[in-house]
């Protein structure tokens, strides 16, 4: 079974999982052809789930960005699903 996709931006209105990778507060490219989106965007263009790697593994206070990155990304989703 397909569940949804990964992709950056949504597929129509498909009732499929939208996952977003590449996912980065700081960095806009890295120079080899990786895009960065920040939570705040992706979240705005539908994210159901983000994909975040080396904006998370190339800090020293792994936890702590961990922490940062669920914090905003569960912030977006609130407001996202207000009713």
């Amino acid at each position: 079974d397909i569940i949804g996709f990964i992709c950056q931006k949504k597929i129509g209105s498909c009732e499929m999982l939208h996952i977003v990778p590449g996912i980065s507060l700081d960095a806009k490219n890295d120079g080899i052809d990786q895009m960065y989106t920040s939570p705040y965007m992706a979240m705005e263009r539908g994210a159901d789930i983000l994909i975040v790697g080396r904006a998370i593994m190339d800090k020293s206070d792994i936890i702590g960005e961990c922490e940062k990155y669920r914090q905003i990304g569960w912030d977006c989703y609130e407001k996202k699903n207000i009713f």
